[in-house]
């Protein structure tokens, strides 16, 4: 094209959108373990980390949790269901030990939650689940045990108990699962 002037003026168009793109960050999501800075997919080796128990008492002592896993099939739910129970205001408990045919993870126990309807709308069983997860992610390393599934069972007292008291509900569900039952509980001497 000539312009005005003479000189050759030439004339690029770019169809553009007009919305201004925003600089984009990494999606970040949050995790229940670890540190929230680091990296994505910095994890430490596989040999590192917390050691189990080594008992010298023989094999029938329980080895405390390294790991905690989840357990996501209907048919996970439905085995553990089959186990041992134990109610408390805030929650029942059902454990059951892992199969020997399942795989198997060493330092590994594997947590279910859920909450009924009777418990309340979405928002009520979202909250109780949730906070059922965070007393697992505290109170399960010390209390639960290795090659255990457990399903936690949101109560009332799940979301109207204070923190504390629902951790010590899990704690004490924990250690009441895994007491020997009627039959193989010692009986003291009688006193003549």
């Amino acid at each position: 094209m000539n312009g005005e002037d003479g000189w050759q003026e030439k004339v690029r168009e770019t169809h553009l959108s007009t919305i201004a793109a925003r600089p984009q960050t990494a999606p970040w999501f949050s995790r229940a373990y670890g540190h929230q800075g680091w990296p994505q997919g910095h994890r430490a080796a596989e040999s590192q980390g917390a050691q189990a128990l080594v008992s010298l008492g023989g094999s029938n002592r329980l080895i405390p949790v390294t790991a905690i896993g989840r357990l996501k099939t209907r048919s996970e739910f439905v085995f553990v269901k089959g186990g041992r129970r134990f109610a408390t205001p805030s929650l029942v408990l059902q454990a059951r030990r892992r199969l020997s045919s399942a795989p198997q993870s060493h330092g590994l126990a594997r947590f279910g939650f859920t909450a009924t309807k009777r418990l309340g709308s979405a928002v009520v069983r979202n909250r109780a689940r949730r906070r059922l997860k965070e007393a697992v992610r505290l109170a399960a390393p010390s209390s639960a045990v290795e090659g255990y599934d457990y399903v936690l069972i949101a109560r009332g007292g799940a979301v109207q108990r204070p923190f504390t008291e629902l951790i010590k509900d899990l704690r004490r569900a924990l250690t009441k699962v895994h007491e020997p039952t009627g039959a193989n509980r010692r009986s003291k001497p009688h006193s003549a």
